[in-house]
């Protein structure tokens, strides 16, 4: 997963960039963070439980991960109604 290092830096400057895992703001020290892909929330390796750089291209966060899987079971549960009628 590529990171916009550009865009990165430009959001570490900000006062309110902080991890939404344990809200603890982000320092020049922090590398090894990544971002959801649908939620763009910031998150510290270790707050989401990641030991190094995921090989797939997007990541997401559990709450978007939780989302996504019941928007597919709703989707699902309607194209099941739709058949019986």
């Amino acid at each position: 997963m590529e990171i916009n290092r550009k865009h990165y830096k430009k959001i570490k400057k900000s006062p309110n960039f902080s991890c939404n895992g344990c809200y603890k703001e982000f320092n020049e020290s922090d590398k090894n963070s990544i971002q959801c892909d649908k939620c763009l929330t910031w998150y510290h390796w270790d707050c989401v439980m990641i030991k190094k750089q995921p090989k797939s291209k997007h990541w997401f966060c559990n709450y978007c991960k939780i989302n996504y899987e019941q928007f597919k079971e709703e989707k699902n549960k309607m194209k099941c109604d739709e058949s019986i009628i």
